[in-house]
């Protein structure tokens, strides 16, 4: 546990004033970029503790010399920033059945399942979006394009499709403070595919874009705001939470 404050620490005097469980005044959720962690921040005498990991996954350099550690400044923030050369993109990133946390939505992704289009073989991708913010809001209010621009699956062979029809109702759909919709994303592969080589390449990622920079289409923003610098989701669907 790192004192917010301190950038050095003597692990002895660190030690030293957590002795005795009953100086911890409270326990902290913690959410890191945007996404929750499993770890917690602890209160100590008016005092905010958070653990090491937390400030490594925002940049912040550490080390350790006999009894002291050190902490370095922090690099540009990521969150688990996906390779990509060029192309790469920093979000909010978590894994299936994990619910993400931008500022405005909480996202999850509850299942992936096979899926068919007048023939075509493909994906559907089953999401939960709840309004995490204390005033109504509709996904197309905070950037979420209704064309479903932005919205991608990627497979394992690095082939990426795009969402197949529109995201109405689900960006159009206003939600009160903690109200929840769910929707199916279905992602189809070219003609001429089999079901059984479609299976062969399941999908690895999932990519739900949010821009509230982009056009204004004769609507009116939500005064909601994001908390992270990206508000994109970035879901790794072989891992699991």
């Amino acid at each position: 546990m790192i004192k917010l404050r301190s950038l050095t620490l003597t692990a002895g005097l660190l030690v030293a004033s957590f002795a005795g469980a009953q100086t911890v005044q409270r326990t902290l959720s913690l959410v890191v970029a945007g996404q929750v962690v499993e770890s917690k921040a602890i209160v100590v005498k008016g005092e905010t503790f958070v653990p090491l990991s937390a400030l490594t996954r925002l940049g912040v350099h550490s080390s350790v010399s006999g009894t002291t550690l050190t902490l370095g400044p922090a690099t540009v923030p990521a969150v688990n920033p996906t390779a990509g050369g060029a192309n790469q993109r920093e979000g909010v990133a978590g894994c299936l059945h994990q619910q993400l946390f931008n500022g405005i939505w909480r996202f999850k992704v509850t299942g992936v399942t096979p899926a068919t289009d007048s023939g075509r073989p493909g994906w559907a991708v089953q999401v939960e979006i709840r309004n995490g913010t204390q005033i109504d809001t509709k996904m197309f209010s905070t950037g979420v394009s209704p064309l479903g621009s932005g919205i991608y699956l990627s497979l394992a062979n690095g082939e990426t499709l795009n969402v197949a029809g529109g995201m109405d109702p689900l960006v159009y759909t206003s939600l009160p403070p903690g109200g929840m919709a769910r929707s199916t994303l279905k992602f189809f592969r070219v003609y001429g595919v089999t079901p059984e080589q479609s299976a062969a390449q399941p999908p690895t990622k999932l990519l739900f874009s949010a821009d509230p920079k982009g056009p204004v289409l004769n609507y009116t923003p939500s005064q909601a705001r994001y908390t992270v610098p990206d508000p994109t989701f970035r879901v790794d669907l072989i891992c699991t939470k």
